[in-house]
């Protein structure tokens, strides 16, 4: 089959989302019934044969597999990804939030279904006492995010969530979160070992405190910002508005008044502000144009404390790398 044609397929796969019985004999390919594989919740993958109507040529990828959700086609994957519904994910959550140790405020279904993302509530608060702000406390939340096709790892996450403004800047990595790995034949005993990540997500908490307030102490420079801005995906329009950028490149021009003789701390917070609000669930969407999902905002908070960690770990130092 041409790579033309393969192209072709798989804009009808994307066209046909996951509206595609998988007995359907009038579009462009079928599948194979010869391996099926029942992974609970009515969810089953199928070793994929693809077999063009109009020429009678088979075309097995060897390496791709289905999903189905009640006979309808969910997704494409590799043989050898280990699928995890998103009912697994809430099933194995679920003791966290019968003990109050987590509340839901927002589940999203993102590209298709195929990512979920959800948003929980902690009752841990804490200050950062070295703020120039008064009572400058913040809230913690626990993020989950799970994909049926491998775009996105099972992974919990802390987001800290500024109380004063609701600015939100989401922490991800050895030290704050919890990851899974969707390879393996039988995920029951790593989604317990999963369960038990979210818990030490929020034993590690002390982390994250630490690392704000290390933030508050360190004078942000222009080599501060630039290096932020070479290490995120955050668009100009969600920058503060005194970073002026070089037309066409990510390279500062200026850095206007209001953003001189400020702390990293506060130079996080400027950035997150606009950030934040670019998620259509924030109390204030409205006051930023353009809006991003969930997952996009908590992929770029990641990142921007992924810069300001590595600041903190220099001492105050513009990493080399």
């Amino acid at each position: 089959m041409s790579k033309q044609r393969q192209a072709e397929l798989s804009d009808e796969l994307i066209e046909y989302g996951n509206q595609i019985p998988s007995n359907l004999s009038d579009i462009s390919f079928r599948f194979d019934e010869r391996s099926k594989k029942s992974i609970g919740y009515g969810y089953t993958t199928k070793n994929e044969v693809l077999v063009d109507n109009l020429t009678g040529k088979i075309y097995d990828p060897h390496e791709g597999k289905a999903v189905f959700m009640k006979d309808f086609y969910k997704c494409r994957t590799s043989r050898l990804y280990a699928v995890v519904p998103d009912e697994a994910v809430e099933e194995y959550s679920q003791p966290l939030i019968d003990s109050g140790e987590l509340r839901l405020l927002e589940k999203q279904n993102i590209r298709n279904g195929l990512v979920t993302t959800w948003k929980y509530e902690t009752k841990k608060k804490f200050q950062v006492k070295k703020s120039k702000d008064k009572d400058d406390v913040f809230g913690v939340q626990v993020v989950l995010k799970n994909s049926l096709n491998g775009n996105v790892a099972l992974s919990a996450s802390v987001r800290t969530l500024r109380q004063v403004c609701a600015n939100g800047l989401t922490a991800w990595g050895s030290d704050f979160g919890a990851r899974l790995i969707h390879y393996g034949d039988d995920l029951t005993e790593k989604l317990k070992g999963f369960r038990g990540g979210i818990y030490n997500t929020l034993g590690k908490l002390d982390n994250a405190i630490a690392l704000w307030e290390r933030t508050a102490e360190i004078q942000a420079t222009q080599n501060h910002i630039q290096y932020i801005l070479n290490k995120t995906e955050i668009a100009e329009t969600y920058l503060p508005n005194y970073i002026q950028l070089e037309p066409k490149k990510r390279k500062i021009a200026v850095i206007g008044k209001e953003g001189k003789n400020k702390t990293l701390y506060e130079v996080v917070n400027d950035f997150t502000w606009k950030l934040s609000r670019a998620e259509k669930s924030h109390p204030e969407h409205n006051k930023v144009k353009g809006e991003l999902s969930f997952l996009a905002v908590t992929n770029r908070e990641r990142q921007l404390n992924r810069a300001i960690h590595r600041i903190v770990v220099a001492n105050g130092k513009v990493p080399q790398r």
